[in-house]
């Protein structure tokens, strides 16, 4: 994450696009990258989290606030980015901002159906309650 860091703040683009999983590089603009990484006057980076992501590990997850600074207006950049190791080199998957919240996964019970906990009440008079 420092690396990819330092390659936004000195314009190292083609380090960014090679650090980029191989799966995900394409829907990202190399113009757009470029815009951001000179037009920004980057302050700092602050490391706020990371879950796997060590020597014996294939995945990782990096959350990070990065100062900035475009035309005069600082700005705090704030992310949790998901790392992939392939052939023992660390790739950028993609991130999501951690203020946004996350959908929930798997399906939604609704508040008149049975209670997915077995009790045999309604959803609504049981675990919607805690």
């Amino acid at each position: 994450m420092r690396a990819r860091y330092a390659a936004f703040a000195t314009g190292a683009l083609d380090f960014l696009l090679t650090t980029h999983h191989p799966d995900t590089v394409k829907a990202i603009s190399r113009a757009s990258i470029a815009a951001w990484s000179r037009g920004a006057e980057w302050l700092g980076l602050t490391i706020l989290a990371t879950e796997l992501g060590g020597p014996a590990d294939d995945t990782g997850v990096v959350e990070f606030a990065a100062r900035y600074a475009m035309k005069g207006v600082v700005q705090t950049h704030h992310e949790r980015s998901r790392f992939a190791k392939q052939d023992g080199h660390w790739f950028f998957v993609d991130g999501e901002d951690p203020s946004v919240p996350r959908r929930r996964e798997g399906p939604v019970v609704g508040r008149n159906q049975p209670c997915s906990c077995g009790s045999g009440k309604k959803f609504k008079h049981c675990c919607a309650r805690c």
